[in-house]
């Protein structure tokens, strides 16, 4: 199988590439048609109806992004009435992907069994020999064949090629049987159950019995709606059921379908994929217990960890405020977060012979992708927006910022000073020591574990989609800041920041490295001056929405038309709608001291 595959990817070195600049709609190769028709038929009795308009029309979608490419060949087909005499030849003029046909071929010539063991290492040799074809003959495409092209190829087009020889050819029970899973749960294709299987056992030897997926009702994030996979195999002798958490990134909203393109889930990609393991390579794995195990990641597709809810996990509502052991427990993750970071680029620099740092490993993976001063953008809007929206909140608080004294407007011009100080602090620092950061610490990133007291003991933190590399305090205070009441700040910030350094001087010497040369303390207070402003500036953007009531902010972001009127063009009205709330009323006005404690400090 794998000459066969070589040959249909050197095969398109003696043709031209159907180059294909101008958009063509996906219906042109019967996506939507091709599944009615398979659905209509009298093999397949059961399917999920609504999932399944789902994946027809983000398929439809992808499938826009790969038919027009700038990278189609014509198919060369297979005839699949005659198999006995396969050989290459024209079946259709239909320009394709290169890898529709290399499908075609492994689900005609081969069993499940052996795909089940096959399927990935076959498709890693043929993308092998299809990036060298390229390269050679066509390298003005070569830049297309990135891991977000391969994966979106193949996630579209599995599904196409096993219609097509279920329609039009006597199909074998185990491809019937893999399609009929595909109905019932088409957010995900049995080739990734796979995958999944053989990274948690690290195993091929085993019988797939069943999987699906059930959708839950969780709502904290944005970008992804949220699943339970189940897995049942047999494995040596035994029965194995394996409970996992599955993210599917389907935004709800122009704004939201711009900022997955803008690039959050390839970092989560790069976290697990890139990041993880080469902090194990490290030595690293006893504190890299702050992020879930990953078992699959597809770049701006979807993700599977472990169910930490069967670990005994819970999340709590976005707009919560934290009492001092939760903070603890999520500022030492914090702290491991930080300190891999350091520890990683100390060893690269000892055995490098000079000093490395991760920006210059990785240039093209930490470029901001939320927090960008441009106000074409529908992102840049909206924080212009925002700014609108604080002012709104200081004049709802005449009694607080009456005491310093100060016009209305010159309040402005100080807030709007702090606001737009986050655009350029929120970038990889030239003065202070840089980290890894998770990025997006809001309260529904976390979890935690209870005792029997229901005292948290544990916590664990999930969504690595907006990393950054810049210094450390600011996620430290940002998290702080934005997650606990100002009570509880005021009282206990200063020792929460010391335990994080100390936990981090702990880790540093772990390795036999002094704290001190590698992240002096001097440094560290100096950087919590010098990065205050942006951090206020950050949590009054993310405050004044994370703390509606769940039920008013799940409506609003999951609603197109009230997203567009209250986040895009109106936050006065939806301030309006929920200032009598008691808690979100005492949130706003927290906030506001803070900002009045800053102008005062600082100016």
């Amino acid at each position: 199988m794998k000459y066969i595959l070589k040959a249909l990817a050197i095969y398109y070195q003696s043709r031209n590439l159907a180059s294909e600049e101008a958009p063509r709609e996906t219906e042109s190769y019967e996506l939507r048609p091709l599944l009615n028709t398979s659905v209509s038929t009298n093999i397949f009795t059961d399917s999920d109806k609504d999932n399944l308009d789902t994946v027809v029309t983000s398929l439809e979608v992808d499938g826009g992004k790969i038919f027009t490419a700038g990278f189609l060949v014509n198919s060369v087909g297979f005839p699949v009435r005659n198999k006995e005499n396969a050989h290459l030849k024209f079946w259709s003029d239909t320009a394709v992907p290169p890898v529709y046909d290399a499908l075609l071929y492994i689900f005609i010539c081969t069993t499940e069994e052996f795909r089940q063991r096959h399927f990935s290492e076959l498709l890693q040799v043929y993308f092998q020999q299809l990036t060298t074809s390229i390269e050679n003959y066509f390298p003005e495409h070569s830049s297309k064949l990135t891991t977000y092209y391969r994966e979106t190829s193949l996630r579209v087009l599995l599904p196409i090629v096993k219609f097509q020889i279920v329609i039009n050819s006597q199909a074998p029970e185990d491809l019937i049987l893999n399609t009929s899973r595909f109905l019932k749960n088409p957010l995900i294709n049995q080739e990734d159950i796979y995958d999944i299987v053989e990274n948690k056992f690290h195993s091929k030897e085993y019988k797939l019995d069943h999987y699906y997926m059930k959708k839950l009702d969780t709502k904290n994030g944005h970008l992804g709606q949220y699943f339970n996979l189940t897995i049942k195999i047999t494995r040596k002798g035994e029965s194995n059921t394996l409970h996992l958490f599955v993210k599917v990134i389907i935004p709800h909203t122009e704004f939201l379908r711009d900022t997955v393109e803008s690039g959050p889930a390839e970092k989560e990609h790069f976290f697990y994929y890139t990041l993880l393991p080469l902090y194990e390579e490290h030595g690293l794995k006893d504190i890299l217990d702050f992020a879930p195990q990953c078992f699959l990641s597809r770049a701006k597709w979807l993700i599977v960890l472990e169910d930490l809810a069967k670990a005994g996990f819970r999340g709590m509502e976005v707009n919560q405020n934290l009492d001092f052991n939760k903070l603890k427990a999520v500022v030492s993750l914090l702290a491991k977060i930080a300190a891999s970071t350091l520890i990683l680029e100390e060893n690269l620099s000892r055995s490098n012979g000079k000093r490395v740092r991760m920006d210059e490993l990785y240039p093209e993976k930490f470029k901001e992708t939320i927090y960008i001063d441009d106000k074409e953008t529908q992102i840049g809007k909206i924080f212009n927006g925002t700014k609108d929206a604080i002012h709104y909140i200081l004049d709802l608080c005449p009694e607080i910022t009456a005491k310093c004294n100060l016009t209305q407007d010159e309040i402005y011009r100080r807030t709007d000073e702090m606001y737009e100080s986050l655009f350029k602090k929120i970038l990889t620092s030239e003065k202070f020591r840089n980290v890894m950061n998770h990025g997006d610490m809001h309260l529904g990133n976390m979890l935690f574990h209870f005792d029997e007291n229901d005292a948290v003991f544990k916590a664990i933190l999930v969504d690595f989609q907006i990393l950054r590399y810049i210094p450390p305090v600011f996620e430290l205070l940002f998290f702080i800041y934005s997650c606990s009441s100002r009570d509880t700040r005021l009282k206990y910030i200063d020792q929460l920041v010391e335990e994080y350094y100390q936990d981090i001087s702990k880790y540093l010497r772990d390795f036999h490295y002094d704290p001190e040369e590698v992240f002096p303390r001097d440094e560290f207070i100096e950087s919590i001056k010098y990065i205050k402003s942006a951090v206020l500036s950050a949590t009054c953007m993310i405050v004044h929405m994370a703390k509606l009531q769940p039920k008013i902010r799940e409506d609003v972001f999951f609603n197109p038309e009230k997203f567009d009127y209250y986040v895009n063009k109106n936050k006065r009205a939806l301030i309006d709608l929920v200032w009598n709330d008691e808690y979100y009323n005492k949130c706003m006005k927290d906030m506001v001291r803070d900002i009045m404690d800053f102008i005062a400090e600082y100016h």
